[in-house]
């Protein structure tokens, strides 16, 4: 008795064979270069609308609109807002810094010098009472030193040197307070103990830096 023909196998009927069916499909149709076109073109697309999102929103942002606080007329470092040289103004979101004033800026101090027309930033102002308060930086300190000429104006850097060895103290020295007798000098707080000792024992040089 003979056995029954095994059947023969369907074109799709393991792995192998099913991705060779299919490639040869791809090969008689010339497929490939269809896919590749396809792909790219998708591609394309995506990027295209997130180019379109982009444009959408800085659109929004130009027609959207915030009050801010500008200055009227140039305003030196250290010295208190005064109502009469601010106003509240409208203008497009996309001008507006991340930290501008929004509330009144009536009394606080400026901590730098500001020109006529500025948007007022909140970290360009202070409220200290004072105005080396006001222009001594964040985490700073401001110390009082003898004055010995009148080399020096309030704004500069300078160098402050130990007047036995010469040896810098510290790089990083702004005048704030410029007396007919002394010097008002922020100093990074990690320089202060050293400038304390250098004073008790014969003073500090201060050195202008260009």
């Amino acid at each position: 008795m003979r056995a029954p023909a095994r059947p023969s196998p369907s074109p799709l009927s393991s792995p192998s064979v099913a991705f060779g069916t299919v490639r040869l499909i791809v090969r008689r149709r010339r497929l490939g270069p269809v896919l590749i076109a396809l792909v790219v073109g998708l591609a394309v697309l995506g990027v295209v609308r997130d180019a379109e999102s982009t444009r959408r929103a800085a659109a929004a942002r130009w027609d959207a609109t915030t009050p801010v606080w500008t200055t009227l007329e140039p305003v030196p470092a250290g010295e208190p807002i005064d109502p009469a040289i601010v106003e509240r103004v409208t203008v497009p979101a996309a001008l507006v810094p991340d930290d501008a004033v929004v509330d009144d800026p009536t009394g606080r101090r400026t901590r730098t010098d500001l020109s006529a027309g500025e948007i007022l930033v909140g970290h360009r102002l202070a409220d200290s009472v004072s105005a080396a308060g006001a222009q001594t930086p964040p985490g700073w300190r401001t110390i009082s030193i003898a004055r010995r000429d009148d080399l020096f104006v309030v704004g500069d850097l300078l160098d402050l040197h130990h007047a036995i060895d010469g040896r810098r103290i510290t790089a990083d020295a702004l005048v704030v307070v410029a007396s007919d007798a002394d010097l008002g000098v922020a100093v990074p707080a990690d320089a202060v103990d050293a400038i304390v000792r250098a004073i008790g024992q014969a003073g500090v040089v201060p050195v202008l830096r260009g």
